[in-house]
């Protein structure tokens, strides 16, 4: 019986151990559909929007390929609480934008004291923010300039 005891607690042990050690990350999808529009075209208009919208410091993009009909790169977004990380992709299909966030990680750098902070998580914050961004996409896409 104190055999059993001790090998449970030992389990309970490796198993609370082990879930400490998880990193929370989750991801994030948007898919904005525009009507009667070819990816190159898409392409182009994401990238001028990226360039637009995301300075250098809040988006490094790594991978731009027009034969696989995507861009990639690395995300980041700061605020009161700390500093998250993620890889930023998106997808081109005809009529279709995928903004996928994926290996979102935070941080503690920068982040202010719990009575100095605002309301929310940062995971609820994180996803906030990639809201508005592919909010912002979206119009940006379906403007009639395009």
């Amino acid at each position: 019986m104190k055999r059993l005891l001790l090998l449970l607690i030992v389990l309970g042990a490796f198993i609370f151990q082990t879930q400490a050690q998880t990193d929370k990350r989750y991801g994030f999808t948007a898919t904005i559909r525009v009507p009667n529009t070819k990816k190159e075209v898409l392409l182009d208009s994401t990238l001028s929007w990226v360039k637009a919208t995301l300075p250098p410091q809040r988006f490094t993009s790594h991978n731009i390929d027009e034969t696989e009909n995507l861009i990639a790169g690395r995300g980041s977004f700061t605020d009161d609480a700390g500093t998250t990380n993620f890889d930023l992709t998106f997808y081109f299909k005809d009529n279709l934008v995928d903004m996928v966030a994926d290996n979102v990680a935070y941080s503690q750098l920068g982040r202010l004291p719990k009575k100095e902070r605002t309301k929310g998580t940062p995971k609820q914050r994180t996803k906030t923010y990639l809201t508005k961004l592919s909010s912002s996409l979206e119009k940006h896409l379906t403007s009639p300039q395009l």
